[in-house]
Order: C-alpha cells, then structure tokens, then sequence
C-alpha cells in the first residue's frame, strides 16, 4: 500500500513539474512583430502563447481603442458575434487556446482574457 501511494504521489510531482517548466520556459516578453508572425500557426510551437502573460501585465490597457490593438496585434484571427477579437494561440496541454479582447459600444477596449480551448 505505502508503494503504491508513493509511485502515485511521484508521478503527480513529475507531472506538476513538467507542466510548470513548460509554462515557465516558454513565457516571454511581448514582441508586436512576432506576434504578427505567429498569425494562423495553431500548433504548439505558437510564440504567443509565451507572450500572452507580457501582453496582458505590461502592453494591453482599459480604454484602447480597436484601430490601437490592431496595430500592435494585427486583425483578429476571428471574431465574435458580439464584435470580440479573437487571437488563436496554438495549442496548449490539450487543445487550442485563444486569447480574447472584447470592447464597449464606442470601440474601446474593455475587457481581455485567456481563453483555453
């Protein structure tokens, strides 16, 4: 029994650490060309992934307005129904994660999330 629980409890160890190096290894600082770049890339290998974190801390703010972040983020990979932008960020643990701006009626930027997929 005490075996058992301690395979058990190692392999939750190594998969908390796996997840956790990942994340931490693949953040980055924002860059607005690369992020561009990245623009239909839906594998796992997406950069913006990394930047995403940068993105929302240190670049984003309340009040933008949309012609400010499609100049810094490029088009929207999509939309909405309701006018949000949508930018994919590949693929994540387990299936594609996307990263979501949502603005008030006079286009201004009100609201910005991760979104998994």
């Amino acid at each position: 029994m005490r075996r058992k629980f301690t395979v058990s409890t190692l392999a939750a160890i190594s998969a908390a650490a796996l997840v956790l190096g990942v994340n931490s290894a693949a953040s980055s600082s924002f860059d607005s060309q690369k992020w561009r770049s990245e623009a239909g890339n839906l594998t796992s290998s997406n950069s913006r992934h990394g930047m995403s974190l940068d993105l929302e801390k240190n670049v984003l703010r309340i009040g933008m307005t949309k012609d400010e972040v499609v100049s810094l983020l490029g088009q929207p990979d999509r939309k909405k129904k309701t006018g949000a932008f949508i930018y994919d960020l590949g693929v994540g643990i387990i299936d594609l994660d996307f990263y979501v701006l949502e603005f008030d009626e006079a286009g201004k930027l009100k609201r910005f999330y991760f979104e998994p997929g």
